[in-house]
């Protein structure tokens, strides 16, 4: 468990965990928005701000359960290997830039969701009969 928790620590795993729940605050507004047309600019608000602010004790208690998670699937051997990696400048580096890696990422899945959506509704029908379901939106050109 000790190399597991090095690991998680050297990886600034809760940093980026919160990162991607941040990014992900603007998605879930368009999303509740689009359900919901008459949530107003204060409801909004209230939701980013309810995230944010629950956001670390979620944090915490995934990170708890990722521990025995890392030090069940790897070896001792391998995150020793890992760990040196990750503590290394390119790991360091890796690292410091994932949450613009993340940020730059989220439009774009912003952008296909439509797609995949539709896709799976498509899939979905194939198996089991849709009649009366709402249609999905449309795929985008890209």
């Amino acid at each position: 468990m000790a190399l597991a928790k090095r690991y998680i620590e050297l990886s600034h795993l809760p940093d980026t965990m919160a990162g991607m729940l941040k990014s992900l605050i603007p998605a879930m507004l368009d999303q509740m928005s689009k359900g919901n047309p008459k949530a107003t600019p204060e409801i909004k608000a209230a939701i980013s701000g309810a995230v944010l602010e629950a956001s670390p004790a979620m944090v915490q208690k995934l990170i708890d359960r990722a521990i025995p998670i890392y030090a069940e699937t790897y070896s001792d051997e391998e995150l020793e290997a890992i760990i040196a990696f990750v503590g290394s400048p390119a790991g360091q580096a890796m690292i410091a830039k994932a949450p613009l890696v993340t940020a730059k990422l989220t439009p774009a899945m912003i952008d296909i969701m439509p797609a995949f959506q539709a896709d799976v509704l498509v899939r979905m029908c194939a198996k089991i009969d849709c009649t009366g379901m709402r249609p999905a939106a449309k795929p985008s050109a890209s």
